[in-house]
C-alpha cells in the first residue's frame, strides 16, 4: 500500500516481472468520481461579536427589553381595566331576562 499527495491510500502489486501495478484506493472514488472534488478544511474564526466586546451595549439592550415589557403589561392593564369597565356597564344596563323561570321544572335529561 503507498499514499499518495492528496493522502488517498492505495494498494500497489508488484508482479514477478518486478513491474508495479497501482490497484483501487481505499476512498471509493471509482464509485463516486464526484468525491474527488470535495475538499475539507478548517472554518475561519468566528469574528467577536460587538456584545462579547461591549459589555455597555449588553446592559443597554437589557435596560431597553424590560423597559419594553413593562410599557406592554401597562398596556395590557389599561385594556383589561378598559374591557372589564365595559362588562359591567353592560351588565348592570341589561335587564333579568323572563324566559326562564324557577317554575320550569326540571330539565328533560
Amino acid at each position: 500500500m503507498t499514499t499518495d499527495t492528496d493522502g488517498h491510500t492505495h494498494y500497489r502489486v508488484r508482479t514477478p516481472e518486478g513491474i508495479w501495478v497501482d490497484g483501487p484506493s481505499f476512498t471509493r472514488t471509482e464509485l463516486f468520481d464526484s468525491l474527488n472534488q470535495i475538499r475539507f478544511a478548517d472554518p475561519p474564526p468566528p469574528s467577536p461579536s460587538p456584545t462579547a466586546q461591549d459589555p455597555k451595549h449588553r446592559q443597554q439592550r437589557t435596560i431597553a427589553k424590560h423597559q419594553r415589557r413593562q410599557q406592554e403589561r401597562e398596556h395590557n392593564r389599561a385594556a383589561r381595566e378598559a374591557a372589564e369597565l365595559t362588562e359591567h356597564v353592560t351588565r348592570a344596563g341589561r335587564q333579568q331576562s323572563s324566559d326562564t323561570s324557577d317554575s320550569d321544572g326540571d330539565p328533560p335529561f
